[in-house]
C-alpha cells in the first residue's frame, strides 16, 4: 500500500511499502528519514480532521491506498534561558488592553461642544445609524484611537461633514433604550437631539435630514439613517439615504407626508470659531438639557428586535426572554446559550446555578456528550464495532496490512449488477490491470481474493486462473479448471496443500450451473454438443499463472472474454484427493488478446495497463509491493553504469538512440477513437444533448477508455449518482437523470430538476429513446 504526505507548504512526498498495522510512531520515523527537516518532534500528522496519536495504527484512523496526510512542522524552539529582564520589559512596554475602563476628564469641558448628561443623537458605528443616548464621559483624543465609521463617499453628504466643528475628544455615552450599553466615539458621531420634524413642503434640495429606513423590508420600520434630499415634489420627494459603517448611498428613498423626517441639528466648524463652543451650546440648552421624563416618551420608533411580542416588557416571551418561565425580569439572571443563543434564567435551570458562569456554557439541547469527544493529542474511543473486528482480534506478528487486497476498493462499478453474466460494459478485451482490486473495482471479477465469483443457486459470472491448483491445465481457447475448497486456510492463509476431498458445494456448485445440463452431485455432467447454451462466464488470467501457460500475462490480470462450461467431473487429483474439474472453453466473437488479430485489436483501441490512481513504478520491479525509494548502492551503480555508457557513445549511436526514443515516444501516444457509422448516427440523432456529445468525443482524442469514461462522468444521474441507463429522460431544461429517479421525486412532492430547480410537470417526463439507443451502443450489455 502506499499513501501520500502533504505539507502545509505544499511539498508531498509518497511512501511505500505502508502497511495498514503501522503505528503513528513508526510513521513519523518513515518521514523523518525521508524530509530530513521533518524531525519526529516537530511533526503534526492530521488526517479527516483527526490528530493523529502514536499509539494507534493506520488501519484504526481508516487509511486507504492513495489517502493523503496532512503534515504541518511546529516552529522550532527557541534556546532555553536568555536574559529575563529584558522579556519583562518587553511585557512591561505592551500597550494597555483596549478594555481599559473609560476615565473621564475635567480639563475637556472648557473646549468640548457637549457637557455630560446631554441628550444627542450617537451614529451606531456597526450599522451607520443614529440612536438617542445621553453623554456620560469626556476625555481628549489619542493617537491610538480609532474612528469606526467610515467617511462619506464624495457627494452632498460628504461636503456637509466636512463643514462640521472637531473639538479633538472622545465621548461616551449610554443609550436610552439600554442603559448598560455605553460606546465611545468621536465628535462627528455626535450631534444634539433631533426634536424637529420637517414636513414635505419645508424640504429643500441638498438638505440633509434623518428618516427611518429599513433596506431589508421598505414597508416596515427600521432605523434612522442621515438622507440628502435629491428632488421635491408635490406628492414626495426623493432622497439618498447612507447606511452601513461606510456610508454606502442607497437611492431613491421616497418621502411621502405621512413619513416623520427629522431637521439635523449639528454644530459648523464656522459657528464655533466665531462664536465658541460655550455660546453656540448656549442657544442649544433646552435641546441637550430637557428632562429624562420627557426624553424616554418621546424617544423615536425603531425596528423591534423581537418580531413575537414586539419587545413589550411586560409580554411573556420566549424567544427574547427565558426559554422555561417566558420571564423578562432579572436580567442579570439571564444565561445564552453559546449554541442556539436561547436564553434561561439561573434558577430555572435543571439543576439550577447559583451564578452566570465565565466560560462557554450550552443548553441541553445542544450540550454535547464530552465522553464521546475526542480531543486534539487523545486516543480514540473504543467502539463495539472495531472491537469485534477480525482485524482487532487478530493476533501474531504477521503484518497483513501491506497487500493491496487489504486496502479495500475506491470505486464500485454500478453500470451493471453484482449478479451480471456476461461481458461488461466498457470493458474490453485484452484490458489489463496491475492489481486484483482494480478489477473488482471495474466489475470483472468482483471478489478481490476469491478465484470464483458467483452463487450456488445462480451460477458463476467469472473466475481467475492464476495457477494456484496443481492440476489446471491451460490450452489458451480450452483449459481445465479446478474448484475451490479442499485446502485448510486457517490463520487467514491465501493458499495451501490439498488436505481434504472437495465437495460441489457453494462456489463449486455455482460453477456447475453454467453447464447446460442439471446439476450431478455424484458424476458430473456434460453438455455436449450444447454447451454454447451455457451460461456465459467472464475469465481473467492472472501473472502468476504464467509459470505454468504460455497463454497467461506476464504483468497483471488481463480479461480474456467469454467463457463456457462445457463439461464437469470429480477427479483425484495430483496431490490424492478428489477435485471437481471443468473444462472451460472459449465463446467471444472478440478475437483473444494472445491472437495476432487480438494483439492487433489491443493495439488498435490503445488499451494500456491499468494502475491505480496516484501509483508511480518508478524503476520498481513488475508485480511487486511498491518500495519506500531505491537503495543508495543501487542508484550509484545505475549512475556508474550510465556514466560508462555515456562516455563509449559515439555520435551514430546517440543519433539512432534519440530516433529509437523519439520512435518510442510515438507509439505510446493512444490512438484517437473514432465511434462508428451506427454509434455517429445515434449521437447526431440526439440533438438536444448535442453539446454533451462533443465534450465526449473530444475525449476520445485519448482512446476508447477515455472516451467511455466521459460518457459515463457526463450522463450521470445526480439522484443515484449512476449512469442514467437504459430509460434516461431529458426535462426541458435540458438535463439528464433516471426516468424512475425522476418519477420519485415527483411522488415525493419535489416537482423540479433535481440539477437547476426549474419546474416540472408529469406529463414532461418520458425516456429519450435517442440517448437511451446512443448509450447502448457506447456500453454494449448495459443493464
Amino acid at each position: 500500500m502506499y499513501i501520500n504526505v502533504r505539507s502545509m507548504d505544499g511539498q508531498s512526498m509518497q511512501l511505500r511499502d505502508i502497511s495498514k498495522r503501522t503505528s503513528v510512531k513508526e510513521l513519523r520515523r518513515l518521514i523523518a528519514a525521508a524530509r530530513p527537516d521533518a524531525a519526529v518532534d516537530r511533526q503534526r500528522l492530521f488526517f479527516r480532521g483527526k490528530l493523529l496519536v502514536d499509539e494507534h495504527t493506520l488501519f484504526e484512523y481508516g487509511v486507504q491506498i492513495n489517502d493523503v496526510i496532512q503534515l504541518m512542522l511546529a516552529a522550532q524552539q527557541p534556546v532555553a534561558g536568555g536574559d529575563s529582564e529584558n522579556s519583562d520589559e518587553a511585557r512591561d512596554a505592551e500597550p494597555a488592553d483596549s478594555s481599559e475602563e473609560f476615565k473621564h476628564n475635567e480639563d475637556c469641558l472648557a473646549g468640548s461642544l457637549y457637557e455630560p448628561g446631554d441628550r444627542v443623537d450617537v451614529r451606531d458605528p456597526t450599522m451607520g445609524c443614529w440612536f438617542e443616548a445621553r453623554v456620560a464621559a469626556i476625555r481628549k483624543r489619542i493617537d491610538t484611537d480609532v474612528d469606526e465609521v467610515s467617511r462619506a463617499p464624495a457627494g452632498a453628504l460628504a461636503d456637509w461633514e466636512a463643514a462640521g466643528a472637531d473639538d479633538g475628544c472622545v465621548y461616551q455615552v449610554v443609550f436610552e433604550d439600554d442603559a448598560e450599553l455605553k460606546i465611545a466615539v468621536f465628535t462627528r458621531n455626535l450631534r444634539p437631539r433631533a426634536s424637529q420634524r420637517v414636513t414635505l413642503g419645508q424640504l429643500t434640495e441638498g438638505q440633509t435630514v434623518l428618516c427611518n429606513h429599513n433596506y431589508d423590508n421598505p414597508a416596515a420600520v427600521g432605523y434612522w439613517y442621515d438622507a440628502t434630499v435629491e428632488s421635491v415634489g408635490r406628492a414626495e420627494a426623493r432622497a439618498t439615504v447612507y447606511v452601513g459603517p461606510q456610508l454606502v448611498p442607497v437611492a431613491e428613498r421616497r418621502l411621502r407626508p405621512q413619513d416623520t423626517v427629522y431637521a439635523v441639528l449639528r454644530p459648523s466648524a464656522a459657528e464655533v470659531a466665531a462664536d465658541g463652543p460655550k455660546a453656540w451650546r448656549s442657544n442649544l440648552t433646552d435641546v441637550l438639557l430637557a428632562s429624562s421624563t420627557s426624553s424616554n416618551k418621546e424617544l423615536r420608533p425603531t425596528a423591534v428586535s423581537c418580531q413575537h411580542c414586539r419587545d413589550k416588557p411586560d409580554r411573556p416571551c420566549r424567544h427574547c426572554g427565558c426559554s422555561v418561565c417566558a420571564g423578562k425580569a432579572d436580567q442579570d439572571r439571564l444565561l445564552l446559550c453559546d449554541e442556539c443563543d436561547k436564553a434561561f434564567h439561573t434558577f430555572c435551570l435543571t439543576p439550577a446555578l447559583e451564578a452566570v458562569p465565565d466560560d462557554d456554557w450550552y443548553c441541553s439541547d445542544c450540550k454535547r456528550d464530552t465522553s464521546q469527544v475526542v480531543l486534539a493529542g487523545q486516543k480514540l474511543k473504543a467502539t463495539k464495532k472495531a472491537a469485534a473486528a477480525a482485524a482487532a482480534a487478530a493476533e501474531g506478528k504477521r503484518d497483513w496490512g501491506k497487500g493491496f487486497a487489504c486496502s479495500g476498493r475506491t470505486k464500485t462499478c454500478t453500470l451493471v449488477p453484482t449478479n451480471h453474466f456476461g461481458p461488461v460494459p466498457s470493458v474490453e478485451v485484452g484490458q489489463s490491470w496491475m492489481f486484483r482490486l482494480q478489477v473488482s473495482e471495474a466489475g470483472v471479477h468482483r471478489p478481490p481474493v476469491s478465484g470464483i465469483a458467483g452463487r450456488d443457486a445462480e451460477g458463476a459470472y467469472s473466475i481467475v486462473l492464476s495457477g494456484g491448483y496443481e492440476d489446471d491445465v491451460d490450452n489458451g481457447d480450452e483449459f481445465l479448471y479446478t474448484g475451490s475448497g479442499g485446502r485448510d486456510l486457517s490463520g487467514n492463509r491465501r493458499t495451501a496443500a490439498q488436505s481434504c476431498d472437495q465437495e460441489l458445494t457453494r462456489m463449486n456448485r455455482a460453477l456447475a450451473r453454467n453447464v447446460a445440463a442439471p446439476i450431478n452431485e455424484l458424476d458430473g455432467a456434460d453438455a455436449g454438443a450444447r454447451w454454447r447454451e451455457g451460461k456465459p462466464v467472464r475469465v481473467v488470467r492472472n501473472y502468476k499463472a504464467a509459470k505454468h501457460s504460455k497463454f497467461a500475462p506476464t504483468v497483471g490480470n488481463r480479461y480474456d472474454g467469454i467463457y463456457k462450461v462445457v463439461k464437469y467431473w470429480p477427479h483425484v487429483g495430483k496431490s490424492g484427493f478428489r477435485v471437481w474439474r471443468y473444462l472451460m472453453r472459449r465463446d467471444d466473437p472478440v478475437p483473444a488478446p494472445w491472437t495476432p488479430e487480438g494483439r492487433k485489436r489491443v493495439e488498435s483501441l490503445g488499451l494500456k495497463m491499468e494502475l491505480p490512481e496516484g501509483y508511480r513504478e518508478d524503476g520498481q520491479e513488475e508485480n511487486s509491493a511498491p518500495s519506500a525509494a531505491p537503495s543508495a548502492a543501487s542508484a550509484a551503480a545505475a549512475a556508474g553504469s550510465a556514466e560508462k555508457k555515456r562516455r563509449g557513445r559515439k555520435r551514430k549511436a546517440a543519433a539512432e538512440d534519440e530516433a529509437a526514443a523519439a520512435s518510442s515516444e510515438q507509439q505510446q501516444k493512444k490512438p484517437r477513437y473514432s465511434p462508428d457509422s451506427e454509434l455517429t448516427a445515434a449521437i447526431e440523432a440526439d440533438q438536444v444533448n448535442s453539446s454533451r456529445w462533443r465534450e465526449a468525443l473530444d475525449s476520445g482524442a485519448d482512446g476508447i477508455r477515455e472516451f467511455r469514461s466521459a460518457v459515463e462522468r457526463i450522463f450521470t444521474c445526480v439522484v443515484c449518482c449512476d449512469l442514467v441507463g437504459l430509460r434516461p429522460a431529458t426535462t426541458p431544461c435540458g438535463h439528464n437523470a433516471c426516468l424512475d429517479c425522476l418519477q420519485r421525486s415527483l411522488d415525493a412532492g419535489l416537482a423540479a430538476c433535481p440539477v437547476c430547480r426549474a419546474g416540472l410537470a408529469q406529463d414532461q417526463l418520458a425516456v429519450n429513446h435517442r440517448l437511451a439507443k446512443a448509450l447502448s451502443l457506447v456500453f454494449p450489455g448495459l443493464a
